[in-house]
């Protein structure tokens, strides 16, 4: 099976079931999401996928995962990358549930990661050495990269793009080597310093595309934007 897409009100339906059969069948491309639940805060009423229906099925088929108001923990999330040596992308939005996230050395193939809106997470590794592009939207975490030579495209919002400005520096060698950089830096809440306070950001090494969003309205906006067109053209 080439792809399989389980979206729905969970209200009788029994997702297992569905699951149960994506994986008999050796999908390579699977979505679950049910956009219905949508307590922000509160993961009782939500579908929550365990390790005990992973372990029932072959996963080397799979190729893309992508879970959307699913509870999942980051246990659970480490359980798949090592069962899914050809996964390739990963997809997690909206799950109150996922505060901790290790993507460990042996994945090999995941070339794709996307964590959005998971508003608990604390503490992120990422050790990929096949990883091109990361997004992540939602609270920055303590978050590492031990091994991440092939990241080219970053695109960051919210909380997370203020942090990596404020910390510009911590983080300079992977942005210089940065072919994509998106920071959507319109909500003024989360910038305490203003646009006139934005650092001067490192060189980008081989830049192809750079994507500023900022407040049209803010009258500090030329400064981020002299900023970041001198890391184009020093």
């Amino acid at each position: 099976m080439n792809a399989f897409r389980v979206c729905f009100d969970l209200d009788g339906f029994d997702v297992s079931g569905w699951l149960d059969f994506a994986l008999r069948n050796r999908v390579k491309m699977l979505e679950l999401n049910f956009p219905h639940c949508r307590d922000w805060y509160s993961c009782g009423n939500r579908y929550a996928l365990r390790s005990n229906v992973l372990t029932k099925h072959r996963l080397d088929s799979l190729t893309c995962l992508c879970l959307k108001f699913v509870e999942v923990t980051g246990e659970v999330v480490e359980e798949i990358l090592l069962k899914c040596p050809n996964l390739e992308a990963l997809s997690m939005v909206d799950s109150v549930s996922l505060k901790n996230l290790k993507v460990p050395g042996p994945v090999s193939k995941l070339r794709r990661l996307e964590i959005r809106c998971c508003r608990q997470m604390t503490h992120v590794e990422i050790s990929a050495i096949n990883l091109v592009s990361l997004i992540y939207f939602g609270p920055w975490p303590s978050i590492f990269f031990s091994n991440v030579p092939r990241l080219v495209e970053v695109t960051l919002m919210s909380r997370a793009a203020s942090f990596l400005v404020n910390n510009v520096f911590c983080y300079s060698a992977y942005l210089a080597v940065l072919e994509k950089l998106v920071l959507h830096l319109e909500n003024m809440v989360w910038f305490p310093w203003g646009y006139f306070g934005f650092p001067r950001f490192p060189q980008l090494e081989n830049p192809k595309h750079l994507e500023l969003m900022l407040d049209p309205c803010h009258y500090g906006m030329v400064t981020a934007l002299q900023s970041m067109t001198w890391s184009l053209y020093p």
